[in-house]
């Protein structure tokens, strides 16, 4: 896995996530991944991989499953080739339909990977996390003065990523 700096000894799940897109995204491009590497993503998934049938997931080896990095990991594992019926996606994929997303609860980070997980599992729990998030995101977002068309900083990572990050992250889970 990855962490924020070279060197550090313990990888998560949130580094893990951006960097796998990374790599997925220049092996779609052409750029050769090496199966070291490929086999490497495969492992730290398993070995992270946590609930009765390894569907959960949470940010480090020795956390609790969260819903945002149950989420990036079903990601993670959806672009890795792991099935739509694999025990594991359907106990990822209910565990997520537990935790909509929800105005009191607003978690950009989460309905990001949420929202590309569910994405790519499909069908009815596709078009009930779509349904939960769709019109709460058009809702929250500024409709007028000089922020129109922005986001508030209110996830938990809203104090640290700002204006910016909360809005890059609405507008990609409206993308997908």
């Amino acid at each position: 896995g990855w962490r924020y700096r070279v060197g550090a000894s313990a990888s998560d799940m949130s580094m893990f996530g951006w960097q796998i897109m990374a790599l997925k995204s220049a092996e779609l491009a052409g750029i050769e991944v090496s199966a070291k590497t490929k086999n490497g993503m495969i492992t730290f998934l398993r070995e992270r991989s946590k609930g009765s049938q390894g569907g959960l997931a949470g940010y480090k080896l020795e956390d609790s499953p969260s819903p945002g990095m149950t989420a990036e990991a079903l990601f993670c594992k959806q672009i890795s080739g792991l099935r739509r019926s694999n025990a594991a996606s359907v106990e990822a994929t209910e565990y997520l339909q537990q935790h909509l997303p929800r105005l009191s609860a607003p978690d950009e980070y989460y309905w990001y990977y949420g929202t590309l997980a569910m994405f790519q599992y499909g069908g009815e729990p596709w078009e009930k996390w779509n349904g939960a998030l769709r019109d709460q995101l058009v809702r929250l977002q500024r409709p007028g003065g000089e922020l129109a068309g922005s986001w508030d900083p209110v996830g938990p990572w809203g104090s640290v990523g700002g204006r910016l990050y909360s809005t890059t992250l609405c507008v990609m889970s409206l993308e997908v």
